[in-house]
């Protein structure tokens, strides 16, 4: 026997099989891959490695901002934004130039007419409680609550006569007129705060503007829709 072989045996010797190493069940490596402890498992309650229950050692401070931002209330608002919303808004037809003419001059004929102030609409804004806030700003949030252009804070209606051409039938009486939508509404400003989790209503107010001019002449007594300024003209100057 070789020096080689005599070795192998002595080996064979000392070491046991594979089938009595696997029998004494002092190594179970497939067990053992399947059981490897969490790293947050820890040798003080052995009963809790990979049970699900909690290690007995308190979370670290980034375990604590990890939690934190999972359980952090969804944002309200985007910060920082403001916003403006209306309440009670009207856009009545509002004349404010009229005057009453007559045709007895029995032919039908077109003239031209001066139409004289009746009121005047003020374009404004005016804040009722809370922080000052632009007029002009607030108009044009009020100006896209309609479909008409209004104008800017400040803006007035013609003071003067307004110059009407209209034709008369005879044996007739006409209100040759001027006027304008006149829009107004009540105004809640509010703010986001800047971490996005609260709105604060900051003003509250009221405007007024208008638009959308139109001028002409209605005879008396004649059927208008209620939809014109025309209608508001023969209901209130005939």
């Amino acid at each position: 026997m070789g020096v080689g072989a005599a070795l192998l045996a002595a080996s064979a010797g000392i070491l046991p099989g594979t089938a009595a190493f696997a029998q004494t069940g002092s190594v179970n490596a497939a067990a053992d891959e399947a059981d490897v402890p969490d790293l947050q498992e820890f040798a003080v309650n052995p009963d809790e490695i990979d049970s699900g229950q909690a290690p007995d050692k308190a979370p670290t401070a980034v375990d604590v901002a990890e939690v934190g931002a999972i359980v952090r209330a969804p944002l309200e608002c985007e910060p920082g934004y403001s916003t403006y919303s209306w309440t009670g808004t009207k856009t009545p037809w509002t004349v404010t130039h009229a005057k009453g003419y007559e045709n007895f001059t029995g032919s039908t004929a077109t003239y031209t007419k001066s139409a004289t102030r009746e009121r005047t609409i003020t374009a404004s804004a005016e804040v009722t409680s809370g922080a000052t806030v632009s007029a002009n700003v607030v108009i044009a949030s009020l100006d896209g609550q309609v479909s008409w252009t209004l104008a800017a804070s400040g803006s007035v209606t013609n003071s003067g006569s307004e110059s009407v051409t209209a034709t008369m039938k005879p044996g007739s009486v006409y209100v040759f007129y001027a006027g304008a939508r006149k829009t107004s509404g009540s105004f809640s400003y509010s703010l986001c705060n800047s971490s996005g989790t609260h709105v604060t209503v900051k003003s509250k107010g009221k405007a007024t503007s208008f638009g959308l001019k139109r001028e002409g002449a209605v005879r008396c007594g004649s059927t208008v829709t209620s939809a014109s300024l025309g209608y508001v003209a023969e209901r209130d100057y005939c």
